[in-house]
């Protein structure tokens, strides 16, 4: 899908379709998704339909199912309105111009969750597992790799692109430009949630699942009336804050409760290394000499720089021994 998406976009942006013929294809995309994937299922005899009434004959896990599915559902609505609030109530204080410049911001912030996506994706399923089997060990150490490697990626992503942002707004046009603390604010937002892990994945899997609709509607109490602040006196920047301090709070309250029920407490003294890692990278930028006037150069040679000096003391340190067995197994793959 995401190569599908990538390649009508790139066709739609040179010019060889139009929107509309982009959408279609873009819909059509999903929909030879699942075709896909029910063909797979029926090749494997996994598929199976009935009918009739009622369609789960266990009435006790029918009401569980159907319990579960409604919280889940309202979970997924709520996490999906609060990420638009801030755009809404954008579009509803200020014109619709800075929601474009906020959007641009908040999209170059949002690749610092991509690796933590891909580490719940597999972490999600695992955790269903271990609390089925009570086994609330595994469950504290995913909670804890989660947290300490989805840290490392995060921050090594927020301050690349931070230290870049200069020269990465010198690509779009002029009037986009002025948007650095709209990213900071959101970045910072996109980090607090990067950092906690898993915590909201271990909440949804466990006996206490509808805890996590609670959670998402203090979220979007919180993010309103932050909103409702911040917005009509600072505007976009303003927006920004109020999302940080809205996300701030909603990983705060999901750590303390982790805390409270079942003791699991992901952060140690290695996370207050990467800290402060970061913020001597960032202190150092200024020293970093300008090798090339091409833009693209730039960013390419200050990323590596900034790759090879944020990554080389966490390797040596062994900050993250899930990180240096990863690279010792590459190396030794090279070496053969």
């Amino acid at each position: 899908l995401r190569m599908m998406t990538l390649s009508l976009l790139t066709i739609h942006f040179f010019g060889y379709i139009d929107f509309s013929t982009f959408m279609i294809l873009w819909l059509s995309a999903y929909a030879f998704n699942v075709l896909s994937l029910s063909l797979y299922l029926v090749s494997k005899n996994l598929l199976f339909l009935s009918f009739g009434w009622p369609i789960i004959h266990d009435k006790g896990l029918a009401v569980k199912m159907k319990n579960y599915g409604l919280v889940t559902l309202l979970t997924v609505s709520a996490s999906i309105f609060v990420n638009r609030i801030d755009v809404l109530m954008l579009g509803y204080y200020l014109n619709l111009q800075n929601i474009a410049f906020y959007t641009v911001a908040f999209f170059m912030a949002s690749l610092l969750q991509i690796p933590a996506r891909a580490i719940l994706q597999i972490a999600k399923p695992l955790l269903a597992k271990a609390w089925e089997r009570g086994d609330r060990e595994e469950i504290k150490m995913l909670y804890q790799k989660s947290a300490l490697n989805q840290m490392i990626l995060g921050n090594l992503l927020f301050v690349g692109i931070w230290l870049n942002l200069s020269q990465i707004l010198l690509f779009v046009p002029e009037k986009y430009q002025g948007v650095e603390f709209v990213f900071f604010f959101v970045g910072l937002a996109k980090l607090c949630d990067v950092v906690s892990g898993v915590n909201g994945a271990i909440i949804s899997t466990s006996d206490r699942y509808r805890f996590d609709l609670y959670i998402n509607a203090f979220l979007i109490v919180s993010a309103l009336i932050s909103n409702m602040i911040f917005i009509p006196k600072y505007g976009i920047e303003g927006a920004a804050f109020a999302t940080f301090i809205s996300v701030f709070l909603y990983n705060l309250v999901k750590w303390y409760l982790l805390k409270r029920w079942y003791q699991f407490q992901p952060f140690d003294k290695r996370f207050v290394i990467i800290l402060l890692l970061s913020i001597s990278i960032v202190y150092l930028d200024s020293y970093i000499a300008t090798f090339s006037e091409v833009i693209i150069l730039q960013i390419a040679i200050k990323s590596v720089l900034i790759s090879v000096i944020y990554l080389v003391p966490i390797i040596a340190l062994k900050i993250s021994p899930d990180i240096n067995v990863l690279i010792a197994k590459y190396l030794k793959k090279y070496k053969e």
